[in-house]
């Protein structure tokens, strides 16, 4: 079906107004070797802060506090009633507060930065995590989000223009640009990336590539044409939204669904020039002086990106609470996400700055809809029906902490976010565990499977809402009579299992990856149709559902705001439906860092360059 022009560029504004959220999923860092030892773990307590002695070289972590013990679903003669909490329409947040003035900046050191997983790789086409750790600092995007995370600013792009019907760019590359081996940043190499982007594990690349099918032609060295089969205006907003970055041609012709060579091939032309990554404990990268910044000043993700550090050392400390401990005696400088259980510990601190940024991307529960019993709705239906939202979400991030109930399928500060089927979600009448654990034994009985079959759960053990909301999700399932699995894994392993573990039966007591898997913890933010990952045919294993298909194609051409209305109530009545994933809620995510760097958080993400110690 041929779109007319103004349909693709009708749309600019209406992203434009939604406050678009882009903490990068599960990103990742590494432990600390050279520098200091790892800091022993705070163990927070609800009335008294107390001192924290300096760490020792191996120390044993305490468990976080414990959040309210969920309890389990209430069986049908004993329902209790989850009353619908209010959606407040958080806007685009950034809380923090004001430094005071600290003079000019200053070049040198060394900052050490705290994450809680261990990345698969730090290749940012072939897995969908770490991209706003490495990536944001090493390689440089064609295009980012300013501070209100609503519009698409250029960053390798110097000049760019869409034609008439909407239907060919053309972009050139800004002047200065090389690659950290010392080459020229060139058409080739955008257009390769490009390509790799498009073909990439990413599911919302997939699907504005597969929408546009564009081609690429050569001008000259700097600029490039690229045409497509339908009019499209909105390319850069979404390659600002799922990271599209530059490499070397050479690189970026590998496979994006292999893995680049992490010790000789992490090149890029970023700010900052990648040195090594040492899984499990660290990723290393120095200043790049040959770095041509930006002449705007700094706007979000976008405009000039100074590196005022000599080098980042991103360490992985998977425990909240050591992440805490090495904040508050300076072992670590800044953690870019702090459990919702520390926030008054931090916020008592003087040293520390805590900031409140979001709406953050939602936790989920992600079904593997070709393994059974799940390809069987009503498997997924009987789940969501035994869940106690709230009780999951203070499982996953404790009672005090940053969040809201919320059934929009589309980010709640957007345009799209409606309260279509969501009394399915909130359960106002209480949970009926009979009637879920009947419709799962009709799903059983149907793929010829009992209660006594094994279900797969995967939840990584080095990131607290995941390790929490699976702690829930088994009581869900065991209070359903199920008989569940779930292996002692971290974050890489979990993208690992659920990469290569589509179409393959499931292992009882797979303890590594090899077989098939049923469900998994994960979190993302979809703000429309065209980004939502859980709409994709291949994000997770995919869904395959030629109605999703037609109503995202039909949202694309409606000429009218209304009729685009009335197609998200129906994605949202058929996503409640089938229940593809289960969102958890919506959450506001806390970062905290030293006060002896002067830093300004911003609606870019965590990008470091422009930070600098006082």
């Amino acid at each position: 079906m041929k779109r007319s022009s103004w349909i693709g560029l009708r749309l600019l504004p209406l992203v434009a107004v939604a406050s678009l959220t882009f903490v990068m999923a599960c990103s990742s860092s590494a432990d600390v070797a050279t520098a200091p030892a790892q800091p022993a773990a705070a163990a927070p307590a609800p009335t008294a802060i107390a001192a924290v002695a300096p760490a020792p070289a191996a120390p044993q972590a305490p468990d976080r506090p414990a959040a309210a013990a969920p309890a389990g679903p209430a069986a049908a003669s004993q329902a209790t009633a989850l009353k619908p909490t209010p959606v407040t329409q958080t806007r685009s947040i950034i809380q923090a507060p004001t430094q005071e003035p600290t003079g000019a900046p200053k070049f040198g050191g060394t900052v050490f930065w705290a994450g809680f997983s261990n990345p698969p790789s730090v290749d940012w086409s072939c897995h969908t995590t770490f991209r706003g750790g490495v990536s944001g600092h090493v390689y440089e995007p064609f295009f980012t989000f300013d501070h209100t995370r609503a519009e698409a600013l250029p960053m390798s792009i110097g000049a760019w223009s869409l034609n008439a019907d909407g239907t060919e760019y053309t972009f050139s590359l800004r002047d200065g640009q090389v690659f950290h081996d010392g080459t020229p940043v060139e058409t080739e190499d955008a257009i390769a990336s490009t390509i790799r982007w498009g073909g990439s594990t990413h599911a919302i690349a997939k699907q504005v590539w597969d929408l546009v099918q564009p081609t690429h032609e050569a001008v000259d060295s700097k600029t490039w044409k690229m045409g497509m089969s339908t009019s499209f205006g909105l390319w850069p907003v979404y390659q600002a939204f799922n990271g599209a970055w530059i490499q070397p041609k050479a690189i970026s012709d590998t496979p994006p669904d292999q893995c680049i060579d992490t010790q000789t091939e992490v090149i890029g032309h970023g700010p900052y020039k990648y040195i090594e990554w040492v899984p499990g404990d660290r990723v290393v990268m120095e200043r790049f002086d040959d770095y041509t910044p930006r002449s705007e000043p700094q706007n979000g993700g976008g405009g000039a990106k100074i590196s005022y550090f000599d080098r980042i050392e991103m360490v992985v400390i998977p425990d909240a609470s050591t992440q805490v401990a090495g904040l508050r005696t300076g072992q670590i400088h800044i953690a870019n996400s702090v459990a919702g259980d520390f926030k008054s510990i931090l916020e008592a601190d003087p040293d520390v700055t805590v900031a409140v940024i979001g709406p953050g991307r939602p936790p989920y529960l992600v079904f593997n809809k070709t393994a059974q019993p799940f390809n069987n709705k009503k498997a997924r239906q009987a789940v969501l029906m035994a869940a106690d939202m709230e009780q999951w979400m203070i499982a996953s991030y404790g009672a005090g902490a940053d969040w809201v109930l919320d059934g929009a399928i589309f980010m709640s500060d957007g345009p799209w976010a409606t309260q279509v089927s969501t009394e399915k979600y909130f359960k106002p009448g209480g949970i009926d565990l009979s009637a879920a654990k009947a419709l799962l034994g009709e799903a059983l009985a149907e793929e010829g499977m009992t209660f006594n079959d094994e279900i797969l759960l995967l939840a990584a053990n080095n990131i607290f809402y995941m390790d929490g909301g699976g702690s829930y999700t088994r009581q869900i399932l065991e209070s359903l009579g199920l008989k569940v699995n779930r292996p002692n894994v971290d974050w890489a392993t979990v993208i690992q299992w659920k990469n290569a573990g589509c179409d393959r039966p499931v292992d009882p007591g797979a303890t590594a990856p090899g077989g098939g898997w049923n469900m998994y913890h994960t979190r993302t933010g979809p703000f429309d149709p065209l980004s939502n990952e859980g709409f994709s045919k291949t994000w997770s294993c995919g869904w395959q559902n030629p109605e999703i298909e037609q109503l995202t194609e039909d949202w694309l051409v409606a000429p009218t705001l209304q009729q685009q209305r009335d197609l998200i109530d129906e994605m949202q009545v058929l996503v409640y439906d089938e229940v593809p994933y289960i969102q958890l809620g919506s959450t506001l995510s806390l970062m905290a860092f030293r006060n002896e760097m002067a830093y300004t958080p911003t609606g870019g993400g965590f990008v470091l360059a422009g930070a600098w110690f006082k």
